[in-house]
């Protein structure tokens, strides 16, 4: 098994980030046509984009040939604090579930290189408990049965609301993973994952995206040793831009705020090992 930093010169799929979300581009593909269809007004303002609310960065494949939808998925799900990872065929889907855990797979159907149908057991044989949700335009009662039946646990069909996907990814995922809505404590840290808040005590941790990912992977694994390899695949997607000492730098603005909180918790440098995280000892 290769690591998330050699995955990404291996499944690299960059999306543009410039794309607006006040202009929310489908694809709504059809037999007859692949025109885009343009959302604005009351549907895309539905859509919610711009606040993270996922409580922590749950690692997500998306699995779409699309270049303009996979690029407004994306950016849309990382203002809701999702990391996802972006491929546009069946091979390098395999090839990502096989290396990388997800939180949660998105599939399309119309695959250049293989019908996403037939995608979907080769999936669960590699990761069997992993959330998929079927994102497709064919919207045929005989595709949306082969699908389920086949074991995807949800199924949208194209065009779609964005605030909608991923209101039923996180409901998949809660089905799956209940403990990404619980609150977690641990010595003087509360951490509320729904409400995207953690705290000393009474003071408030003003934490950034990846400083709040970081915190949730260390207290769900207290007094455990975390490789750099799981903090940095747990944290960073196929397409962030990533330098060497990265994980050191993000631990260290970590360590400083819970220390400026007055927290008696400290994540330890192992040195050559990884991380942990634990109570000082006196």
């Amino acid at each position: 098994m290769v690591s998330a930093h050699a995955a990404r010169g291996l499944l690299f799929n960059r999306v543009s980030p410039a794309l607006e979300c006040s202009n929310v581009f489908f694809w709504h593909r059809t037999l007859n046509s692949g025109k885009p269809l343009t959302l604005v007004g009351d549907v895309a303002r539905n859509a919610t984009f711009g606040t993270a609310k996922t409580g922590h960065s749950m690692r997500v494949l998306l699995v779409e040939d699309n270049g303009k939808l996979a690029a407004v998925t994306h950016d849309a799900m990382r203002a809701h604090g999702f990391t996802v990872d972006h491929v546009s065929n069946a091979h390098d889907a395999e090839e990502a579930v096989a290396t990388i855990h997800y939180d949660s797979i998105i599939l399309d159907l119309g695959l250049p290189d293989r019908d996403g149908l037939t995608l979907i057991e080769p999936l669960r044989k590699i990761a069997p408990s992993t959330p998929l949700l079927i994102l497709t335009a064919r919207d045929a009662s005989s595709s949306i049965i082969d699908a389920l039946d086949s074991g995807a646990d949800d199924y949208l069909c194209k065009p779609f609301v964005m605030g909608v996907l991923i209101s039923r990814l996180r409901a998949i995922m809660r089905r799956g993973e209940p403990r990404h809505g619980t609150i977690l404590q641990l010595g003087d840290v509360t951490f509320d994952p729904s409400q995207y808040s953690a705290s000393v005590g009474e003071t408030p941790l003003s934490l950034s995206r990846r400083e709040f990912a970081a915190l949730h992977l260390f207290l769900r694994r207290p007094n455990h040793v975390l490789s750099k390899a799981e903090v940095e695949e747990a944290i960073y997607g196929f397409d962030d831009e990533l330098s060497s000492n990265a994980i050191e730098v993000l631990l260290h603005r970590l360590r400083k705020k819970l220390q400026a909180a007055g927290s008696a918790l400290y994540i330890h440098n192992m040195r050559g090992i990884g991380y942990m995280l634990r109570e000082k000892r006196p």
